[in-house]
C-alpha cells in the first residue's frame, strides 16, 4: 500500500484516500513546481523527474473530475 501527497497535502495514505482539502491541493498545484511524494514502503530510495503537459486538451480533461 502507498502514500502520496501533493506538497505537503496528503491525498493517500497506506492505500487510503483521505478527507484531504481540495483548496489546498489546487493551491499547491498552482504554484510553478509541484512536489509529489509517493511512498512504497520499500525502503529508503530517493529520485527526481521532470516534467509537463499543459496543452489545452490536457487541462480541460483533467479538470472535469474536480469541478
Amino acid at each position: 500500500k502507498i502514500s502520496i501527497a501533493l506538497g505537503d497535502v496528503e491525498i493517500v495514505r497506506q492505500g487510503v484516500a483521505t478527507g484531504y482539502d481540495q483548496k489546498a491541493a489546487r493551491a499547491v498545484m498552482a504554484g510553478t513546481e509541484v512536489t509529489v511524494t509517493v511512498n512504497l514502503y520499500m525502503g529508503a530510495a530517493e529520485a527526481t523527474a521532470w516534467g509537463c503537459d499543459l496543452t489545452h486538451g490536457y487541462i480541460d480533461e483533467n479538470t472535469l473530475y474536480s469541478r
